[in-house]
């Protein structure tokens, strides 16, 4: 189990500290601790209390939810370390190298990657679009969603990496870039939920 000095873990709740709580021990008991863990309390009936964790614990409420997006870029604007890692309450760590893909990431140019990521039953979960889905695909419903996938091949990384490029990824288990973050103005507070993270990632990819 390792210290990551600088790395800070930057996290949201909304009614869900149950879910919050183990999320952070399932960190540090399979990957270790971080400099500082920041939390948005987005308006849950039940202030948030401190989560047993080792690392040191910043707590940020508001006392109206200001939407997953908002208080995202708050947690993420809270963060003084070089990098962050962005994680949704509802993620679940397990043993692995996440120390390995923490040193690719800072080695390279990288400034938004999320991690590949499995449900509870084990099957694959997207966490990336490459390609982006046409606008009409999506207004389509979930049959021609269904009928475009078929034709999608998942991309692969160069030999000996492990971090693929893609068009843009998710934001529920994410290592962030903080200059490059504060460089592209963060989340589009325009956005409550759906489409932030995708809308972010672009802007970086643009901005190189």
């Amino acid at each position: 189990i390792m210290h990551f000095s600088d790395l800070t873990l930057a996290t949201t709740t909304h009614n869900n500290y149950q879910m919050l709580a183990s999320m952070l021990s399932s960190f540090e008991s399979n990957q270790g601790t971080v400099d500082k863990i920041v939390i948005v309390d987005d308006g849950s009936r039940r202030p948030c209390a401190l989560p047993p964790v080792s690392s040191g614990v910043r707590l940020i409420r508001n006392e109206q939810p200001h939407g997953f997006c908002q208080a995202s870029d708050m947690a993420l604007r809270a963060v003084r370390t070089r990098y962050a890692l962005l994680v949704d309450a509802d993620v679940l760590f397990e043993p692995g190298d996440f120390a390995g893909g923490y040193r690719e990431f800072q080695n390279g140019k990288w400034a938004w990657v999320n991690f590949r990521q499995k449900n509870f039953q084990g099957v694959e979960q997207s966490s990336y679009e490459q390609p982006l889905m046409p606008p009409w695909i999506f207004a389509a419903g979930n049959q021609a969603l269904k009928w475009w996938e078929k034709f999608q091949r998942p991309p692969a990384a160069q030999p000996g990496s492990r971090i693929v490029d893609v068009e843009a990824a998710h934001s529920s288990c994410t290592l962030v870039n903080m200059e490059a973050f504060r460089a592209a103005d963060g989340f589009d507070h325009w956005y409550w939920q759906c489409q932030s993270d995708i809308d972010l990632s672009l802007r970086l990819r643009k901005a190189g």
